[in-house]
């Protein structure tokens, strides 16, 4: 099986309404099978700086592992201890997390039909989270207040 190009994101979780919200629409965007879940795993940063994880198959009845149950069993593990650990570096003492990694399987399909044709992709990149955000500024100055996600 081919993997797709892989993307971490680090979220704050400010609390359990939120996170039911984040999974109710990574269960959407993984069903579609556009993006997969490949991997995620919750973070608990104390005041002292130690951190706490925990994976989906951790998770007790209070914390409904029923809303994982789209993505648990495509759930990879691709996380390992030395990765968790540089994450947990942008997270704040005192604040909990989800580090998540998507696969674009779509663009393994776009890469076959590019192939294909004899094309060849030349470059490539995410635009930074910063640049979007200026972007979707402007945009919503243009046209009246309306943000684009």
């Amino acid at each position: 099986m081919k993997i797709g190009p892989l993307e971490y994101v680090v979220i704050s979780v400010p609390d359990h309404k939120f996170v039911r919200k984040l999974v109710s629409e990574l269960n959407v965007i993984h069903a579609t099978g556009t993006i997969r879940v490949a991997d995620l795993i919750f973070i608990t940063k104390s005041l002292d700086g130690s951190v706490l994880t925990q994976e989906v198959n951790e998770l007790n009845e209070q914390q409904e592992p029923e809303l994982y149950s789209t993505i648990a069993d495509d759930l990879m593990g691709l996380l390992t201890k030395q990765d968790i650990d540089q994450l947990t570096e942008h997270v704040p003492n005192g604040t909990s997390a989800i580090v998540i990694i998507l696969e674009h399987t779509w663009v393994n399909r776009l890469a076959e039909q590019i192939g294909n044709g004899e094309g060849m992709v030349l470059s490539g990149g995410m635009i930074a989270h910063e640049t979007l955000k200026k972007l979707n500024d402007e945009l919503a100055a243009i046209n009246g207040g309306v943000h684009y996600a």
